[in-house]
């Protein structure tokens, strides 16, 4: 079935940005007297800010608010998401698939001064019909919501729709669905089998998977 939707993931897919959110996570737990545990970053991964700040306050015993807690790490991180680049080949095919007529989502645990620093910068606003986040969509990654939601606002199925997701318990999601996803391997993570288990294909950059014929026919046969 030829796509005429997709969806693009931001932190670790769009953009290399954990090393951003590895430096935040050990900034704002030294503050307050704790070390970074080893599996914190997967735990949070598919949250959206409020559901992380919730995560974080009940796991550390914080008696601060989760508000407070999402400002501090918009402060943290707006500035540092406003000189991110796009990975490479990812705005080439954005081109494309907009020259193609194919519908282009943004789906973001972020919110909009963050995703917004990032598109802004990188001059690829006019590029997405959609920008939507876990927020809006009432869960978070851990659950297809915020990918049927753009589905939905395309007028279009899971089935005719491509996910791009970095984090495996996102796009295990998204497959559970009923979506084709492929999965951006971060340089930090690495391969995981759980990502390849749910993904027809796996890349690293978007100009390597604009190198298979195979990817390529999904939109442009």
């Amino acid at each position: 079935m030829k796509k005429n939707g997709v969806i693009f993931d931001l932190d670790g897919t769009l953009v290399s940005s954990g090393h951003i959110w590895k430096e935040i996570d050990v900034k704002f737990l030294k503050k307050r007297g704790f070390e970074v545990p080893a599996d914190y970053a997967e735990s949070i991964s598919c949250y959206s800010l409020k559901e992380a700040a919730d995560y974080t306050i009940a796991r550390f015993k914080l008696c601060e608010k989760a508000e407070d807690i999402v400002k501090e790490w918009h402060d943290m991180a707006d500035t540092e998401y406003s000189h991110l680049p796009l990975k490479r080949g990812a705005k080439e095919l954005l081109i494309g698939l907009k020259k193609s007529g194919v519908k282009t989502a943004l789906a973001t645990a972020a919110d909009s001064s963050i995703y917004g620093a990032v598109l802004k910068a990188n001059g690829i606003e006019e590029l997405f019909d959609l920008c939507v986040t876990t927020e809006q969509a009432g869960r978070g990654k851990d659950f297809p919501d915020v990918y049927l939601y753009a589905a939905n606002s395309f007028g279009l199925n899971a089935e005719q729709c491509i996910v791009f997701e970095d984090a495996p318990k996102a796009a295990s999601a998204a497959y559970s669905a009923g979506f084709t996803v492929y999965g951006c391997i971060d340089v930090l993570s690495g391969k995981t089998n759980a990502l390849e288990a749910v993904c027809k294909g796996t890349f690293y950059d978007f100009e390597e998977l604009m190198a298979d014929k195979a990817f390529l026919s999904e939109f442009f046969c």
